[in-house]
C-alpha cells in the first residue's frame, strides 16, 4: 500500500500516511510553492498472534500490545498504587488525518473536538486510518469493549484533520495547529513531517505560537534512516523552543534503532526513543484488512516513527493529569530524566542515535530526587526525618490513635514540585513485646543479688549485670554507690542508669531486699536514659530524711538522619525528696524537674516533628513503703507531671504543644527467705508513664494546587488518647548449692503500648552459673 500524498509533508508512520521502513528513496524535493511528491512505500508487518481467552481487557491488551510493557505503561491498578491518574482532565491535540470515532477504543465521547481544515467543518473523518491509529496509541481505552488501549486511557482527544492524499498540507497543518492551540490543548501530537528528507524549509510559526501559549509539542523523527530528524521535528532546536518540543525516534522490540528511523542527531538534547516496529493499536474503518490483526477487526498493526510520538504524548498526559501544575518544560525534563539510557547516553549527555533513551512511563510517575516535606516556615525535611519514631514513650498511645485516624497522612514533593502522599501510620513500629533480655534484666534488678554492703554505716554498692553471654563486652551495664556517714549524711552516684538513691530504690528497710523492679522504678527518672547521677542526703532524728540529686545523659537517637547518622538525645533530672518514717512505714514526697532535648516524655519522633527546644516537665511524686512480717515489704508510688507548652514558630510540622499532664504509678512487694534461705520473691503491678491531657497542633503539607502552590492543613493530636497500660510482673530467684541460681519470671501486659485490648505476656526460666 502506498499513500499518494500531494504535499511537502507526509506522515511518519507505516500505515495511513507516513512511510515506514519499506523505502528510503523518496522523490526529489518539490518546489515548496507547489509540493506534490509521492510518499514512500509502506511496510506490512505481521500482526501478533491473537491472545488466549478468556482474558480481562487489560490482559488482552498486554498480549496484543507488547509495546505497553516495553515502555512500562502501568496497569490501572498500578496507576492507583502510584497515586497517579490515567489522563483524566487532559486533552491531547492530534494534528493528523482525522479519527474514526466508531472504533471501540475511541468511542463514547473520547473525541471532544474536531476540525476539518479542508471544508472548515467540525468533522474529522479518517480516510487514511493514520489518525485513528496514533490517537489510539495516545489515549485509546478498553473501557468500551476494545482489546487494545493507549498510554493515557482517561485522556480526551481533539483532532485537527490536516491532510488527505492529494492536497497541499503545510497551510492546513498550520490551521490544524491553530485549532488545537485555540481549543486549549497543552499536549500536541505531530506524527508527520516532510516526505523529502533533504527539505530545508518548514514554517514553524504556528508551533512557536503554541509554545508561547505553554503547550508541549511531540514530533516523530521521520522514516528516512537519516542521522538527523525530519526538518519539521527540528522545531525542537529553534531558539524559541524552550524545551517544549520533544522529538521521538523509533526502536524495535529489542530496543535497537529501527532501520527506517531517523536518529536523534542534532535534536538529541530534546529527543527520546519509543517502539516503532509492529505497533498494534486502534485501526480506522478505511484501512485495508491486510493491516488489521484479523479481518474486519478495528485493530491495526503498523510501523513508523509516528507510533512513538503518541506514546510520549500519552505519557505527558499522565503527568499533566496527575500534576496539573507541571509546565511543558517540566514534563519534557521528567521524560528525559527518567528514560532508560541506551547507546552512550548518560544522565548528563544524550546519545546521537537514541537521545536520552527509551521512555519509561512508570518511572516518570515516580519521584525524581529525594522527597521533601516542608514546614510552614519553608524548612524542608527528607523522608528519614518524617518519622513517628519508635512507638515508645508516654505520647506513643496518642500518636497511634491519631495515626489510625489519618492525622499523619501528608505529602512530600520531589525536585519537580510533584506531590506524593504518604501515610506515616504504615511506618509506625508495632507495639514492643516483652523480650527475654528484658525479662532476665528484670530478674536481676528486682532480686538485687549483686548489691553489696560496704560498712557498718549502711554504705552499699551494686551493679546491674548484663543478660546472657557478653563475649568482648563489659560484664555490667550500670552501677551505683551510696556512701553513708555516722552523722546521717550520705552521698550517692550512679553510672549508666544505675540507681540506689532516687525514689523507692533509695529506701532502706532493715532485712528487706531493695525495691528495684520496674513496678517501683521512678518513671520520670527513667526518662533520662542510661543516666549518670549524683545525690546528697541527710537523715535526722525522728526518722526524717532529705535527699537532693540530679542525673543527666547523652545517648544516641534510635532514628537516623539523611546521612545515616544518629542524633544525640540529652536529658536531665533534678529532684528533692522529703520522707518520714513512722515505725515500719515510710511516707515520702518528691519534687523534680525533667528537661529533654530530642524527646518529649520519652517519645522520640523524627526531626520533622521536632519541638525546636527542650521539653520541660515539673514532677510531683508521693511514695510509701511498709515492712511486713519477716523479710517482706510492700511499696508504691504515684507520680504526676506537667510539661510546659511550646511553640515551634512553624519550623517543623509541629506548630505547638499545649501544657501537657502525665502520670505513672506502681505497687510492688518484695520478700526474702520465703521458700529457702536467701531466695527472693517479687510481685508488682504498674502503669507506665502516659499523657492524660494536652494537644499537639500540626501544620502539615497535603498536596500541591494546580497553580503550584502548597496545600497545607491544620491538624491536632489529642495527647490524652489511647488506653492506659497495666503491667504485672512476678519473679522468683533461688540460689543453688553449686554456686549458680535458678530464676523464674512472669510478665503480663494489658492494653500493651497503650493500645486498647492489646495483650502481651512472657514466662521465662533461666539457670545461670557464675564463674
Amino acid at each position: 500500500m502506498v499513500l499518494a500524498a500531494g504535499a511537502v509533508i507526509a506522515l511518519m508512520a507505516a500505515a495511513g500516511g507516513g512511510g515506514g521502513g519499506g523505502s528510503n528513496d523518496p522523490a526529489p524535493a518539490p518546489n515548496p510553492g507547489n509540493p506534490n511528491p509521492p510518499a514512500p512505500p509502506i511496510s506490512e508487518p505481521q500482526p501478533p498472534a491473537p491472545p488466549p481467552v478468556p482474558l480481562t481487557p487489560e490482559q488482552a491488551a498486554r498480549v496484543w500490545q507488547p509495546w505497553l510493557n516495553q515502555i512500562n505503561v502501568p496497569s490501572p491498578e498500578a496507576l492507583r498504587a502510584l497515586g497517579a491518574k490515567d489522563g483524566t482532565g487532559v486533552t491531547i491535540g492530534m494534528v493528523d488525518s482525522g479519527v474514526d470515532e466508531t472504533n471501540a477504543s475511541l468511542s463514547n465521547g473520547k473525541v471532544t473536538g474536531r476540525f476539518n481544515t479542508f471544508d472548515k467543518t467540525a468533522t474529522a473523518p479518517d480516510t487514511e486510518g493514520h489518525g485513528t491509529w496514533t490517537s489510539g496509541i495516545a489515549a485509546g481505552t478498553t473501557a468500551n469493549g476494545s482489546q487494545v488501549r493507549g498510554v493515557a486511557e482517561g485522556a480526551n482527544i481533539i483532532m485537527g484533520k490536516v491532510f488527505i492524499d492529494t492536497e497541499e498540507q503545510q497551510p492546513r497543518i498550520n490551521a490544524g495547529v491553530d485549532f488545537v492551540v485555540d481549543q486549549g490543548a497543552k499536549i500536541i501530537n505531530m506524527s508527520l513531517g516532510t516526505v523529502n528528507p533533504d527539505a530545508t524549509w518548514w514554517d514553524y510559526s504556528r508551533v512557536k505560537r503554541g509554545v508561547d501559549s505553554g503547550a508541549l509539542f511531540v514530533f516523530s523523527a521521520g522514516n528516512h534512516s537519516r542521522a538527523n530528524p525530519n526538518i519539521a521535528a527540528l522545531a525542537a532546536i529553534q531558539p524559541w523552543a524552550n524545551h517544549q518540543v520533544i522529538v521521538v525516534a523509533a526502536v524495535d522490540s529489542n530496543n535497537q534503532r529501527a532501520e527506517f528511523s531517523n536518529a536523534c542527531g542534532s535534536a538529541k538534547y530534546d529527543c527520546v526513543v519509543a517502539p516503532g516496529v509492529g505497533v498494534t493499536a486502534a485501526g480506522g474503518i478505511n484501512v485495508p484488512n491486510s493491516y488489521r490483526v484479523a479481518e474486519n477487526t478495528d485493530v491495526l498493526t503498523a510501523s513508523g516513527t509516528s507510533a512513538g510520538a503518541p506514546m510520549v504524548s500519552g505519557q505527558a498526559a499522565l503527568l499533566k493529569s496527575t500534576w496539573p501544575q507541571l509546565k511543558a518544560q517540566d514534563i519534557s525534563s521528567i521524560i528525559y530524566k527518567t528514560a532508560t539510557r541506551l547507546g552512550t547516553a548518560t544522565d548528563t549527555t544524550p546519545d546521537d542515535v537514541y537521545g536520552w533513551g527509551l521512555i519509561n512511563v512508570e518511572k516518570s510517575l515516580q519521584p525524581v530526587g529525594n522527597l521533601q516535606y516542608k514546614a510552614a516556615s519553608g524548612a524542608s525535611y527528607d523522608p528519614k526525618a518524617v518519622s513517628l519514631g519508635t512507638g515508645t514513650g508516654a505520647l506513643s498511645p496518642a500518636v497511634r490513635v491519631a495515626a489510625a485516624d489519618g492525622t499523619f497522612k501528608l505529602a512530600g514533593v520531589d525536585s519537580y514540585n510533584r506531590d506524593y502522599g504518604m501515610d506515616l501510620a504504615a511506618s509506625l513500629p508495632a507495639v514492643q513485646r516483652i523480650s527475654l533480655a528484658k525479662a532476665f534484666g528484670a530478674m536481676d534488678q528486682m532480686m538485687t543479688l549483686t548489691e553489696r554492703a560496704l560498712d557498718a554505716d549502711g554504705s552499699k554498692m551494686g551493679f546491674t549485670p548484663s543478660t546472657g553471654l557478653t563475649f568482648g563486652e563489659k560484664a555490667s551495664r550500670g552501677g551505683a554507690l551510696v556512701k553513708k556517714f555516722a552523722n546521717g549524711s550520705e552521698i550517692a552516684a550512679g553510672v549508666e542508669g544505675g540507681n540506689m538513691f532516687f525514689g523507692l530504690a533509695g529506701l532502706d528497710i532493715a532485712g528487706v531486699p531493695a525495691f528495684r523492679s520496674a513496678s517501683t522504678s521512678d518513671a520520670y527518672f527513667g526518662l533520662v536514659r542510661d543516666a549518670n547521677s549524683f545525690g546528697f542526703g541527710k537523715s535526722f532524728a525522728g526518722g526524717a530524711r532529705v535527699k537532693v540529686g540530679m542525673a543527666s545523659s547523652v545517648t544516641d537517637s534510635a532514628l537516623k538522619n539523611a546521612f545515616g547518622e544518629s542524633a544525640k538525645l540529652r536529658a536531665t533530672f533534678s529532684n528533692v525528696e522529703l520522707s518520714q518514717a513512722f515505725g515500719d512505714t515510710v511516707l515520702g514526697v518528691g519534687f523534680g524537674r525533667v528537661s529533654e532535648s530530642g524527646t518529649m516524655l520519652g517519645t522520640e519522633m523524627g526531626q520533622a516533628f521536632s519541638l525546636g527546644q527542650a521539653a520541660r516537665t515539673q514532677v510531683t511524686t508521693v511514695h510509701a513503703a511498709h515492712k511486713l512480717a519477716g523479710r517482706a515489704a510492700l511499696a508504691g508510688y504515684f507520680s504526676q507531671g506537667r510539661t510546659a507548652g511550646v511553640s515551634t514558630g512553624g519550623n517543623s510540622l509541629v506548630e505547638s504543644v499545649s501544657d501537657t499532664r502525665s502520670s505513672a504509678f506502681g505497687l510492688g512487694l518484695v520478700a526474702a527467705d520465703v521458700l529457702r534461705s536467701n531466695d527472693r520473691v517479687g510481685f508488682g503491678i504498674s502503669s507506665p508513664l502516659k499523657t492524660t491531657s494536652g494537644v499537639m497542633k500540626l501544620n502539615v503539607p497535603v498536596g500541591v494546587a494546580a497553580d503550584g502552590s502548597e496545600i497545607r492543613e491544620a491538624r491536632s493530636v489529642n495527647l490524652a488518647a489511647g488506653a492506659r497500660e497495666l503491667s504485672f510482673e512476678a519473679s522468683y530467684v533461688m540460689p543453688l548449692q553449686v554456686g549458680g541460681k535458678l530464676s523464674y519470671s512472669l510478665g503480663l501486659r494489658h492494653n500493651a503500648g497503650g493500645v486498647a485490648g492489646e495483650k502481651d505476656g512472657m514466662f521465662a526460666i533461666r539457670y545461670s552459673l557464675q564463674f
